[in-house]
This record gives C-alpha cells, structure tokens and sequence, in this order.
C-alpha cells in the first residue's frame, strides 16, 4: 500500500512538469507552409499522462499563398522506427492560426510511450488547394 501511495505522489508530480530545454531541442519540425508561417517549439511539457508541446506560430504572408484554403493547420506526429528512414504517425490534430500565436500540440498520448529523441511534427494545410 505504501509504495502504491509513493508512486502515485510521483506520477502527480511528475504530471505537473516541464520536460528539460534539451528535449524541446530534439523535437523536429517539418513546416509545410514554412514560407508563410515561422514555427518554434516553445516548451515541452506533461499535462496528466499526455506530452504536449507548444509552437510559437508567427505568420509571415497569408496561408492562401502557401496554397491553404483556411487558416486551420493540419499536425501529425511521426516516429522514426529504426534507421531505415520508415516512420508510423502517433498523433494528429488541427490548429488555427491567427497572426501570431501558440499553437499546442499532443506529442505523445501516454507519457510511458515518449521517445522523444524520434519525434518530427509535420505541419501542412488542412485543406490545401
């Protein structure tokens, strides 16, 4: 019982963290509307059992010039298996941007699964023309 207890105060503490700067650093981005929209992860971060990552979106020209129908952006995010290049997507969302914003996204559903060294967030038109 006692070690229930012990584990448990661990994980509520562990909910509540910020991952350290050098994980933010090895999440990748694969920006799609990059001539449009200038993406950088912010932070990383747990909320319960989830990794979250916030993106500071600063949009340059209109999304309609990157070939977007709207202002929502579409995510998925891939992990590398391997060294053979191949990848399987793990998550995926939608996001609105405005001129300038945070936009955050679920990098990993279940904190046990994290491998974040494998991570790359694919940005790309929700719909595209």
């Amino acid at each position: 019982m006692r070690l229930t207890a012990i584990v448990a105060t661990a994980l509520s503490i562990a909910a509540c963290a910020t991952i350290s700067p050098m994980v933010r650093n090895q999440i990748r981005i694969d920006n799609g509307v990059s001539n449009c929209l200038k993406l950088e992860v912010k932070g990383v971060r747990y909320s319960g059992q989830v990794v979250l990552a916030d993106l500071e979106a600063i949009q340059t020209r209109p999304l309609s010039s990157c070939g977007c129908r709207s202002k929502v952006l579409a995510y998925h995010v891939l992990e590398q298996i391997g060294d053979g290049g191949d990848s399987v997507e793990l998550e995926r969302g939608f996001g609105r941007i405005l001129a300038r914003d945070q936009i955050t996204v679920v990098v990993a559903s279940d904190v046990a699964v994290l491998d974040v060294d494998a991570r790359l967030i694919r940005i790309s038109c929700a719909l595209a023309d």
